[in-house]
């Protein structure tokens, strides 16, 4: 069973009864935005030089693009990260999971049986 759910009342609720004798954790979260800014130009460029392995010259300097300036990289981050967040954008993607930002007051419970008080 997952939430949201409003209160421990309303969870408690939920549970008892079903799979009495299991153990669930309730746990007070509040949601956080995800950080979508992740791509990784030094990823981006070991991925590439991968895909074209067979292709590289091993006697040179055995990468695909050589002669990227780390101007040009923090170029290519930004673009990159600033397509992904234009995406998420133009197609509402959540940008709230329920990504747990901050918790408190986590507790394991133990599912009651029905008609019995927690």
């Amino acid at each position: 069973m997952r939430g949201p759910y409003g209160t421990r009342a309303e969870i408690v609720a939920e549970l008892d009864g079903h799979l009495p004798g299991e153990t669930f954790t309730i746990i007070e979260a509040s949601k956080g935005r995800c950080d979508y800014r992740v791509f990784c130009v030094d990823s981006f460029f070991q991925a590439l030089d991968d895909a074209n392995y067979d292709n590289l010259d091993h006697d040179g300097d055995g990468t695909v693009i050589d002669t990227v300036t780390p101007e040009q990289e923090r170029d290519l981050e930004s673009m990159v990260n600033d397509a992904i967040e234009a995406w998420i954008k133009k197609h509402s993607l959540e940008t709230e999971p329920w990504v747990f930002a901050e918790t408190r007051n986590e507790e394991f419970y133990v599912v009651q049986p029905a008609n019995a008080t927690s």
